[in-house]
C-alpha cells in the first residue's frame, strides 16, 4: 500500500440552497470511494441597524437599516423587502406620516462579491406610541418561496417630570391663616395612554387626603402641564418645617411590549414654612 499523501483541490459550480452528493474516487489497490454531501446556502445574513434607546425628544429623528447579504453565486433571485410595526401591518409609503421608506423597494449593491440589499425606515419625530418591535422580512423566489425575518426592538425613555412647588400665600403668615402650597408639574407630550401621580410631603412623611389637617386639590392644566395645591391652617408647630412634592408619569395599559420606559419619581425643591405669633 502506498503511504504517500496527495492532496488535490475540487472546484466546483453549484447553485445556492441545492445539495449536492459528490462521489470522490481514489485509483489505486483497496482504496475506497467516498461520498461526500455538499450543501450551498443562498443567505449570508439578515440584520438590522439602528438604536437601542431612544429618549422622547419629539424633534429627534432616526432610521433603521435592514440588510440581507446573498450568497456570491446568487444572480437570478427574485428579492422583495418589507417593513413592518409593531401592528405587523407592513409600510408601503415614502410620503404619509412620520414612519416612511426611503425607498419602496431595496437597494441591491454588491459588496466583495456578495448581493447586498437594503431596506431603510425612517422616523421623522419621535413618539411614545412607535415603541415596540419592528419586523424586516424578505421574500426569495427562486424556484420555491424562502422566507427570512430580522425582529428589532425600539425603547423609548420618557423624560423625568419636571417639578416646582412654591407658596401661593401672600404676605407674612401668622398662626391660625390659611395658607397654601402649590406644586406645578410639566411632562414631555405623550400620545398614550398614561398617569401622572402627585404626592405630598410634611414634617411627618407622606400626606394622604385622609389626614384631617391637610386639603389636597390636583387638576390637569392642559395635556403637559399639571397642579395640586396643599391647603392647611398655620400653626406655631408648623414654624420652620419643610414640604415638598413628587411627581411621577406611569402607564395606563402595556404599550407594544411594554417598551416605554417611564422616568424614576421626580422631587421639587422644599419649602420651608415660617410662621409668626399673632403677639
Amino acid at each position: 500500500m502506498n503511504a504517500n499523501t496527495t492532496n488535490t483541490e475540487l472546484s466546483l459550480s453549484l447553485r445556492p440552497d441545492d445539495e449536492y452528493n459528490i462521489r470522490l474516487v481514489a485509483t489505486g489497490e483497496d482504496l475506497p470511494s467516498e461520498i461526500i454531501t455538499v450543501s450551498v446556502p443562498q443567505v449570508v445574513s439578515i440584520d438590522v441597524q439602528g438604536p437601542v434607546m431612544m429618549p422622547l425628544d419629539h424633534s429627534s429623528s432616526f432610521s433603521l437599516t435592514c440588510t440581507l447579504t446573498l450568497a456570491p453565486q446568487v444572480n437570478d433571485t427574485m428579492v422583495e423587502m418589507y417593513w413592518a410595526g409593531p401592528d405587523l401591518i407592513a409600510f408601503n409609503s415614502t410620503t404619509d406620516g412620520d414612519i416612511v421608506l426611503d425607498t419602496l423597494e431595496p437597494a441591491m449593491i454588491s459588496v466583495n462579491d456578495s448581493v447586498v440589499y437594503t431596506l431603510t425606515l425612517s422616523f421623522s419625530s419621535l413618539q411614545a406610541s412607535q415603541v415596540g418591535e419592528y419586523v424586516c422580512r424578505a421574500l426569495l423566489n427562486d424556484n420555491d418561496i424562502f422566507t427570512l425575518t430580522s425582529n428589532y426592538s425600539i425603547s423609548v425613555q420618557v423624560p423625568t417630570p419636571m417639578v416646582t412647588a412654591s407658596v401661593n400665600t401672600t404676605g407674612r403668615i401668622f398662626e391660625s391663616n390659611g395658607i397654601q402650597l402649590l406644586c406645578t408639574i410639566t411632562i414631555t407630550p405623550l400620545d398614550v395612554n398614561h398617569t401622572v401621580t402627585i404626592n405630598w410631603f410634611g414634617p411627618n412623611g407622606l400626606i394622604t387626603m385622609n389626614d384631617a389637617k391637610y386639603i389636597i386639590s390636583t387638576g390637569i392644566i392642559n395635556s403637559t402641564n399639571y397642579e395640586s395645591s396643599l391647603t392647611f391652617t398655620a400653626s406655631l408647630s408648623d414654624n420652620g418645617t419643610d414640604y415638598y412634592c413628587t411627581a411621577s408619569v406611569g402607564r395606563t395599559s402595556t404599550v407594544n411590549g411594554s417598551e416605554l420606559i417611564t422616568p424614576a419619581t421626580a422631587t421639587s425643591n422644599n419649602i420651608n414654612v415660617i410662621i409668626e405669633s399673632e403677639l
